[in-house]
């Protein structure tokens, strides 16, 4: 039981480093880029494909199904202490997909890749009489 437990908290960081390495690094932008013109195209297929790469919280689903197919052959070949029964990697894809987002969600910082416009908005700037706003308070 301590060996499945400890499994599926390696599959849940695991998966939790995919999705932030996919969606958060310099190093996937270019085939993140590459995809935006999937969206432009005519196809559905291609889409709905690019759609479920640009969720983070689909993704993490993709992902961890991946990671939980892996693990469960290379149970069945001996190379991990526990067999991950088929229908059981099933279930659990959900739940690694969930945990990995919430770890990721609330232990760290909101994204570093996002850049707010520094250029003052409208309400901020000065009027062309120069009163610093509209409200009357000068």
């Amino acid at each position: 039981m301590i060996d499945l437990l400890l499994l599926l908290t390696l599959a849940i960081v695991l998966n939790w480093s995919v999705v932030d390495i996919y969606f958060y690094s310099i190093v996937f932008d270019p085939i993140r880029q590459y995809g935006v013109k999937w969206k432009e195209g005519s196809n559905q297929f291609w889409k709905y494909f690019r759609y479920m790469l640009d969720c983070p919280f689909c993704f993490a689903h993709w992902s961890a199904t991946a990671i939980l197919l892996v693990f469960t052959v290379c149970g069945f070949l001996g190379y991990l202490p526990v067999k991950l029964h088929p229908v059981l990697a099933v279930v659990l894809i959900p739940a690694v997909a969930r945990l990995s987002l919430f770890l990721r969600d609330y232990s760290l910082p909101p994204l570093t890749n996002y850049h707010a416009s520094s250029e003052p908005t409208e309400t901020e700037q000065d009027q062309p009489d120069g009163s610093p706003g509209s409200d009357g308070h000068g």
